[in-house]
């Protein structure tokens, strides 16, 4: 799911949907200021997320 409000977009995610392909594109994650997703996120895609100057939040 994505929220966008006035001044940033936020993606909400379980940590399983990750690496996974879908039937339709979205959006690109650079275009996403924050992600929120649970506790199961690996170490690999947090730095993953890092790099796209992406805001992660564990919830």
């Amino acid at each position: 799911m994505l929220k966008v409000s006035r001044k940033e977009k936020i993606c909400h995610v379980d940590s399983s949907k990750f690496n996974k392909v879908g039937q339709s594109k979205i959006f690109n994650l650079n275009e996403v200021d924050k992600v929120i997703t649970d506790n199961n996120c690996d170490s690999e895609k947090r730095e993953q997320l890092a790099n796209f100057c992406v805001k992660l939040i564990i919830a």
